[in-house]
């Protein structure tokens, strides 16, 4: 799922993909910058930053090259919204 909003209020879009176990791509603005986890043993999606079409683009190659790494990080999303960190 590709969310590569410039502004957003809140990132429900993300927080309903990671629900679903699907890792989302969005950008580093508003909310889902604060929601979902870019990196790291928990990293449950990709960030791109705004306005920017090759980090975009980088991204979405990265997110489609791998898809154990998509696995892994739908599997995170998903666990992060059943059991959200205190």
């Amino acid at each position: 799922m590709v969310a590569p909003a410039v502004r957003k209020p809140f990132g429900m879009i993300c927080l309903r993909a990671m629900a679903c176990g699907t890792p989302p791509i969005a950008t580093t603005t508003g909310s889902p910058l604060h929601t979902i986890v870019p990196a790291g043993p928990h990293a449950a999606s990709w960030l791109a930053k705004p306005d920017d079409l090759d980090d975009l683009a980088h991204a979405l190659i990265t997110a489609l090259a791998d898809a154990d790494e998509r696995k892994q990080r739908g599997t995170n999303g998903c666990s992060r919204i059943e059991d959200p960190p205190s």
